[in-house]
């Protein structure tokens, strides 16, 4: 496997080559520092631009294209990255060497068409069309309000957030759905287009010349190149009280959400301490959260714990009944200062290695993980492969102490469920 990173006018080309693969992967980043009022139009535009093109009108045409193409497969996102917001557009095909020659080229310009020749009428998109993604767009946000654990964990990020980043939803708002109008929406795909910071990466068994000319031909747009800031969160200010609140719900279960923020971490502790510490902690079945609070004492049906380390945030999340609250979340504390009292087994510490380790080696088998190790090492300053076992390995019991001195418990919410 071999990479490089190739400076074309206004973006920057990522070549993975490997033979590993008989498909070659792509996928086209537009990123921006986030901004709230912009995460609904940028949700819309994604979707949109996916759903038909100037040359392929309908999903039928559409459809029918992939076909052609040996079932190539289109997706899009839109997501926050830290500090940014990030619409991806990715691709995945037959490498030409199973199919017939000229389709990687074929490949790349159906990608390209439907991003940068979308079917306007009168030179904006057109309203059945978009009235058609606001629809999915208001469903898949009024499903996602509709599950209890995804309602509670997005309203202690907006209790915890105070509007930072981090609290707000990559969907964007169902209120600022109605706002967003073919000529608003055609406004904000030029500002995309043409002032976003790009990148495109791509893997698979292919000649690097060959991605740069054809890239350099088909992708054509007039921006001018922008270094990156940090996607990384710095909080300021911490709570000497945690906040607690709490809502009724129609629900069987409570959900439980515990929130704390972490503070001014070494660039060594953001790479890798952070996992440790979080396996440790509530990271999976051999976690201190599990084997307390749900095996020991039965008080809940599950409970983890996650790192949002982009935005330096630890989430615990708990499903229980109603009455146990209390009593698990002082469980939970007193594993939180376990931890800070370095009260951690040497065995506890090597499951956690090894569980990163396998995580690493596991990273070489699909395209997809291999492609988003270089976007973490682009984006956020990630190591190799090789560079990363090493330094795990060099971990002791006081650095994840002195990581775990960082945490501060901020919000508590409860969703109180049950009879």
């Amino acid at each position: 496997m071999k990479y490089t990173k190739h400076e074309v006018g206004p973006y920057n080309i990522h070549v993975i080559k490997t033979d590993k693969f008989k498909t070659v992967t792509m996928r086209i980043n537009f990123k921006r520092k986030a901004v709230k009022e912009e995460l609904t139009h940028r949700n819309l535009l994604s979707r949109i631009l996916v759903e038909s093109s100037n040359k392929y009108p309908n999903q039928r045409l559409l459809a029918i294209a992939t076909e052609d193409l040996y079932n190539q497969k289109i997706s899009t996102s839109s997501i926050l990255s830290g500090f940014y917001s990030v619409i991806s557009f990715s691709t995945q095909f037959l490498n030409e060497k199973y199919t017939e020659e000229g389709m990687l080229e074929h490949s790349i310009s159906f990608i390209t068409d439907i991003i940068l020749d979308p079917d306007l009428e009168d030179g904006k998109f057109r309203g059945d069309k978009l009235q058609n993604v606001k629809n999915k767009l208001v469903e898949a946000i009024k499903e996602s309000e509709k599950s209890p654990s995804s309602y509670a964990y997005h309203q202690l990020l907006e209790t915890m957030g105070d509007n930072a980043v981090y609290s707000w939803r990559s969907s964007g708002n169902i209120e600022d759905v109605d706002s967003v109008n073919p000529k608003s929406l055609t406004d904000y795909y030029k500002q995309v287009i043409h002032s976003d910071i790009i990148d495109i990466f791509i893997i698979g068994d292919v000649d690097k010349n060959l991605i740069k000319r054809l890239l350099s031909e088909k992708f054509l747009i007039n921006t001018i190149k922008k270094p990156g800031d940090t996607h990384f969160y710095e909080h300021d200010k911490f709570r000497k009280r945690v906040k607690k609140l709490s809502e009724s719900y129609d629900s069987k279960q409570s959900q439980l959400v515990i929130g704390s923020k972490i503070s001014h971490l070494t660039d060594f502790e953001r790479k890798y301490i952070w996992f440790l510490y979080n396996f440790i902690l509530g990271g999976g079945t051999d976690s201190r959260l599990f084997k307390t609070v749900r095996e020991k004492h039965s008080l809940c049906y599950n409970i983890s714990s996650r790192i949002k380390i982009l935005s330096n945030v630890l989430i615990i999340t708990a499903g229980i009944d109603k009455g146990n609250s209390a009593k698990t979340q002082r469980l939970i504390r007193k594993e939180m200062l376990n931890i800070t009292k370095g009260l951690i087994e040497d065995n506890e510490i090597e499951k956690a290695k090894v569980n990163y380790i396998n995580s690493l080696n596991e990273i070489t088998d699909s395209p997809l993980s291999i492609m988003n190790h270089y976007i973490e090492k682009e984006y956020f300053g990630s190591d190799d492969i090789e560079t990363q076992i090493k330094n795990i390995n060099n971990i002791n019991k006081q650095m994840i102490v002195d990581f775990a001195k960082k945490v501060h418990p901020d919000t508590i919410f409860l969703l109180e469920g049950g009879e």
